[in-house]
């Protein structure tokens, strides 16, 4: 008889187990759709001429998305209460014009992490056509969200439906980004590269929620100094480079 309820305990286990799997693999297919057809619709919709100039490139960014930081090849955007990064892609630029090849972002997150990838084909506001390529990682019951254009790089932290919500306002940017791609690579020497990628996992830290730290997320060779290690301090959602305010109504952005 022992035997018998021992076998049946196992059966129910088993049921619960392969319960518990169906629902995570039918959660993340939804997931994958509602993503997918939410950046399919903003495809369909006409792109903008750009129409703020920085530095290095110009860019469209709808009255409905709030801009919270700045400088010269990134920035801090909010939308619906989530931030994101937009950062250029200085090393994609720079690597495309010398060594003919592409997706060297500037920070790589845990591909162990990833849930699960989009890819497909924007036309921005010259008529040209560019591939992008949309990934979501999961970590601690968080979402990241990495979207990767032609020139930028987006990247977010956040719930289901901030992330379905915020993946189309990327698309929508990276439609109207136009770069000065000689000035990109007359400036950036090997050591200002560098900088570069420093100041942009500083920009991620931001977003770390505040119970993360960023080298769970990050990839190992990614990590910096001050960001692992007994030294290293959590950052907070609320935390942003020093002198910038969270009221992105204001004007009081550091810009470049």
């Amino acid at each position: 008889m022992f035997t018998k309820q021992g076998g049946t305990i196992k059966k129910i286990l088993l049921l619960i187990i392969l319960i518990c799997l169906f629902g995570c693999t039918s959660n993340v297919a939804n997931f994958e759709a509602d993503l997918s057809r939410a950046i399919e619709k903003e495809k369909n919709i006409k792109s903008f001429y750009p129409d703020n100039n920085k530095a290095y490139y110009s860019y469209y960014v709808d009255p409905s998305v709030g801009k919270i930081y700045s400088d010269q090849t990134g920035n801090i955007f909010l939308y619906q209460n989530t931030r994101f990064i937009m950062n250029l892609n200085v090393t994609d630029i720079i690597n495309q014009k010398y060594y003919n090849s592409e997706n060297a972002n500037a920070i790589q997150l845990h591909e162990n992490l990833k849930m699960f990838s989009l890819n497909g084909e924007y036309t921005d506001y010259n008529n040209n056509t560019y591939p992008y390529q949309c990934d979501v990682f999961n970590l601690n019951d968080a979402y990241y969200l990495r979207f990767t254009s032609k020139y930028v790089t987006f990247y977010a932290q956040g719930n289901y439906t901030s992330i379905i919500n915020v993946a189309p306002k990327m698309l929508q940017i990276s439609k109207s980004i136009g770069v000065d791609e000689d000035k990109v690579i007359t400036h950036f020497s090997s050591k200002e590269t560098i900088e570069y990628k420093k100041e942009t996992i500083k920009l991620f830290e931001v977003i770390v929620p505040i119970n993360g730290k960023i080298q769970d997320i990050l990839d190992n060779k990614d990590t910096i100094s001050g960001t692992t290690g007994d030294d290293y301090k959590n950052p907070t959602p609320t935390t942003l480079p020093d002198g910038v305010s969270d009221d992105y109504q204001t004007d009081d952005y550091k810009t470049d």
